[in-house]
């Protein structure tokens, strides 16, 4: 008995040491992130990412999984108050503005990456066979996954960066625009994506008419779509309670962290309110995409439902602790190691999503009539990739573990290299573009700006006070603490 117990307070020994470790390293670059960014002109989060990189010199091998799966609910947390922050990203009135610009870029980048890196993929597989033998099927819903994680950009890579930089201008708003709809289409093609791929693969789907198969995935991927949005609506109602509480004693706060991570706990509890109710090809059906229902609830609260400026001001003090645990706990747990056997086909999808991200936005800026910076610079700002595309390679695992793992590890490779390389070039697009705070003649077209809004006179399209930037910049990602300075300074 002595004997069996050893091990185990052994291994409990070890777990506390390393969330010891973590909250230790997340706490000194919470605090020293701003000046370590000053100093290496690298952005803020890029940073956070360098330090849960470092975590895993100080954490034992045998607690890696352990350890990420006792963070994994607080994580799910920061995410979905970040996600719930891109959501409110989506001003109404900008999008109105913009929208044949964001819609053709948007649509551009989703086509490009479909056409570059399936074919890519799905011949690599059938040629090297990367990730072992399979069926030709196998090969092809592994390719789908692949191009469509692709698509994926990072909005809170994106908000952090332009907060940091004091970004504004129409190129600004075209990126963030981009980019807020983009994490939308990829989760709505995701969740059609998984449905299709469970249809090619399913057992004996060869023999049903393909009417049959048709009519059977778009009503399993409308039924997901559909229920994630009543989710949605249903967190928007419970944000604005939350923002009826009182302001004292971290009690809003607290609250933002609860319905973040609400959000991820939906399908659950909705499977089992439903079980005992309904048959078992319905049963099956119920799911529910949370980053897509914390979109979803982030834009009713902001536009539809009036509350940018208190939602705005709470993010305020949330928004840059959440940042902070999000992108240390993402960066402990990425597996550099893979890359040692996944590099071939990692190099294939980070190059090939290149491409598509040049063509996609070029092309889609010609068609929209976006500006010269969009069609020359764009591509440089859409490379992020984060917590939305390790959430879809997550599902992937989760829906078919039969061969998911084996698909993650060159993803998951890729998503790292991405995001180590996205933020220090939307930070270099942003300053080409000269929409960065430290841009000559920008100070003058913001005070501009801020007269006219206070006249009450401010166009659509230009930055207003709730405008998108400034909901990121009042939402505690502008580096406070700093000394005003460019790279991470103080407030705008």
């Amino acid at each position: 008995m002595a004997a069996s117990a050893a091990p185990s307070s052994f291994s409990e020994s070890k777990l506390v040491v390393a969330l010891a470790t973590i909250a230790a390293l997340s706490v000194v670059f919470f605090w020293c992130g701003p000046l370590l960014s000053r100093l290496t002109k690298l952005p803020i989060i890029t940073i956070y990412l360098a330090g849960g990189l470092l975590c895993q010199l100080f954490i034992s091998p045998g607690v890696h999984k352990p350890l990420h799966d006792y963070l994994q609910p607080m994580h799910n947390a920061a995410l979905g108050c970040i996600t719930l922050a891109a959501g409110g990203e989506l001003v109404l009135e900008q999008l109105r503005a913009n929208a044949r610009a964001i819609g053709c870029i948007t649509f551009s980048l989703s086509v490009w990456s479909l056409l570059l890196v399936f074919p890519l993929t799905l011949s690599s597989l059938m040629r090297w066979e990367l990730l072992g033998t399979g069926s030709l099927e196998l090969k092809v819903v592994m390719a789908m996954c692949a191009a469509v994680v692709a698509i994926a950009r990072s909005p809170s890579s994106a908000i952090a960066v332009v907060a940091e930089a004091r970004a504004d201008g129409p190129f600004t708003q075209t990126v963030l625009g981009v980019t807020m709809m983009t994490d939308v289409v990829v989760i709505v093609l995701f969740t059609a994506c998984i449905e299709l791929g469970d249809m090619v693969l399913a057992q004996g789907s060869a023999a049903q008419p393909m009417l049959t198969l048709t009519i059977g995935f778009l009503s399993r991927a409308m039924l997901r779509i559909g229920l994630s949005l009543a989710c949605g609506f249903w967190l928007a109602l419970v944000g604005m309670l939350m923002l009826q509480l009182p302001q004292a004693c971290g009690c809003q706060e607290a609250a933002l962290l609860l319905v973040g991570g609400a959000a991820f706990f939906l399908e659950p509890a909705l499977r089992l309110l439903l079980r005992t109710t309904v048959d078992g090809p319905l049963y099956e059906s119920v799911r529910v995409e949370p980053m897509l229902s914390c979109i979803v609830a982030g834009f009713l609260l902001c536009n539809q439902l009036g509350q940018r400026q208190k939602f705005s001001a709470l993010l305020h003090s949330v928004m840059r602790p959440a940042l902070c645990f999000f992108f240390v706990t993402t960066g402990s747990s990425m597996q550099l190691s893979v890359l040692r056997h996944t590099w071939p086909m990692t190099l294939g999808l980070c190059g090939s999503r290149t491409a598509a991200l040049w063509c996609g936005s070029f092309f889609g800026s010609v068609c929209g009539g976006a500006s010269r910076e969009s069609r020359t610079l764009g591509w440089l700002a859409y490379v992020t990739q984060a917590g939305v595309s390790l959430g879809l390679t997550d599902e992937i695992v989760a829906k078919f573990p039969g061969w998911g793992h084996r698909l993650q590890a060159p993803l998951v490779s890729a998503i790292v290299l991405n995001q180590l390389l996205g933020p220090p070039a939307l930070k270099y697009a942003l300053r080409a573009a000269r929409e960065d705070g430290c841009s000559d003649g920008l100070a003058s077209d913001e005070m501009k700006s801020l007269a006219q809004s206070a006249d009450g006179s401010s166009r659509l399209g230009s930055p207003s006070v709730e405008g998108s930037p400034r909901l990121a910049r009042r939402a505690g990602v502008d580096g406070r603490g700093g000394d005003g300075g460019c790279a991470a300074g103080g407030r705008p």
